[in-house]
């Protein structure tokens, strides 16, 4: 019998894997309380939070043969992530609300951080290929170069008021395209 105090949290669950409850109660037992705090700040509902972390656990140990896990800590902070998000999605704020979830679509703990900011980057550069190439230019002056709209109408020798007109088909074309990414994302997280 394996001294669990002794093992990483991914060797626990190397053993969960091969359905090793005693392994399952450890890593419950190190991780279970920061998940909650974690879900409290992001919810401010103690026992929401509460629910979330024990759906978290139960998943777990129902699906371990399937799991194929690298970083556990890092898979269960994105659970948290996910299920925080759904709460969200089944309280139906409204897409322009995203913000106020903003540090939980980007956990700096989850594992996906770096592949959603690349899916994000992707995303961004395939729509300012779409834009009309007067309107990337002052997009690119205003929001990367930090240009004022009378900067960028001296510079491009346009009347401020194109350029406002511009800039704010941009943001509603942006904010559309993010929508969908957004909209796309949920769906797949949570359409089956």
């Amino acid at each position: 019998m394996p001294s669990y105090s002794s093992c990483s949290l991914d060797e626990l669950f190397g053993l969960i894997k091969e359905s090793d409850q005693s392994a399952f109660n450890e890593i419950y037992e190190r991780t279970w309380e920061k998940l909650y705090i974690t879900a409290k700040s992001k919810l401010n509902d103690d026992q929401l939070a509460k629910e979330i972390v024990q759906d978290i656990f139960i998943d777990l140990w129902e699906k371990r043969a399937k799991k194929e896990v690298v970083n556990i800590s890092a898979y269960l902070y994105q659970s948290l992530r996910f299920k925080v998000i759904d709460v969200y999605r089944r309280k139906k704020i409204p897409i322009q609300d995203i913000e106020s979830i903003k540090e939980v679509l980007i956990e700096t703990k989850s594992s996906d951080n770096k592949c959603l900011e690349s899916e994000l980057e992707v995303i961004l550069k395939n729509w300012m290929e779409q834009l009309p190439s007067k309107r990337k230019i002052i997009f690119e002056l205003y929001y990367w170069d930090h240009k004022s709209t009378k900067e960028i109408s001296e510079i491009l020798k346009l009347s401020m008021k194109t350029v406002q007109n511009q800039l704010l088909l941009c943001k509603i074309s942006l904010k559309g395209t993010v929508q969908k990414f957004f909209f796309i994302l949920l769906l797949f997280l949570f359409g089956s």
